[in-house]
């Protein structure tokens, strides 16, 4: 479910840049940092798999049911989160997102190449 959200937070955060490619409204704003609160929040849940997360997302602080690693918790999905943080400047999150191990990333099929993963 959370692949999902983060899907459609990407979804809506390209249908705000269409009409505002300079990103210069509120509203693109807030849709790229609910992108990147998503994003994040997937690989938070996807760590362990023993309680809850506690997570904010938009303006509200959720409890997420942790799960074990997902496919969908690859080296694509944290590229793009890490860029949306970067985006956002939240050294929090990038500091959580490079403590991920890289074997958590690698997909079963290995749809990526080597050196995505350094």
């Amino acid at each position: 479910m959370i692949d999902s959200a983060f899907s459609k937070a990407l979804l809506h955060l390209q249908a705000r840049c269409a009409p505002d490619p300079r990103a210069a409204k509120v509203e693109t704003w807030e849709a790229v940092v609910t992108a990147m609160q998503f994003g994040a929040a997937l690989f938070a849940v996807t760590r362990t798999d023993d309680g809850t997360v506690r997570y904010r997302i938009g303006h509200e602080v959720r409890n997420l049911p942790a799960i074990d690693p997902r496919p969908y918790a690859d080296a694509g999905n944290w590229l793009t989160t890490f860029w949306l943080a970067v985006i956002c400047r939240d050294r929090e999150r990038l500091t959580a997102l490079c403590e991920i191990p890289r074997e958590q990333l690698r997909s079963s099929d290995d749809a990526y190449d080597e050196y995505v993963y350094r």
